[in-house]
């Protein structure tokens, strides 16, 4: 080892420690605060009749995907469908306790009416 390297060596003591602002400041509110703050606020939407309605930014966001959905957009329906009714499973699930009994059997090339196959 190099002379040198144990020179730089230090005793461990808590001044020494580098001070890391990492992450949020304390008291700052967290990001799913601030976007219910954003999400409650007030617009105003053009109803069919053509009368104006005051509604959150949160519903107009949610009649914008069902409107998207309207025109064909499957995967705004599929957002729709999983906020409702929660998210379907990719995976068909197994029971891995069940047993399964294989059969082997010689196969002899004929078939069943035992004539031969013409393979």
């Amino acid at each position: 080892m190099n002379p040198n390297s144990l020179a730089n060596l230090r005793q461990f003591s808590s001044e020494r420690q580098p001070t890391q602002n990492v992450g949020r400041p304390k008291g700052a509110p967290n990001r799913a605060t601030v976007y219910e703050g954003i999400l409650s606020l007030k617009t105003e939407i053009k109803k069919p009749d053509g009368t104006t309605k005051q509604v959150t930014l949160y519903e107009a966001i949610a009649l914008g995907q069902a409107k998207s959905a309207m025109k064909g957009n499957t995967n705004a329906w599929r957002e729709i469908q999983d906020s409702l009714h929660g998210k379907q499973p990719d995976k068909i699930e197994q029971d891995v306790n069940q047993k399964v009994i294989v059969e082997f059997v010689k196969y002899d090339g004929s078939n069943s009416n035992g004539d031969q196959d013409q393979g």
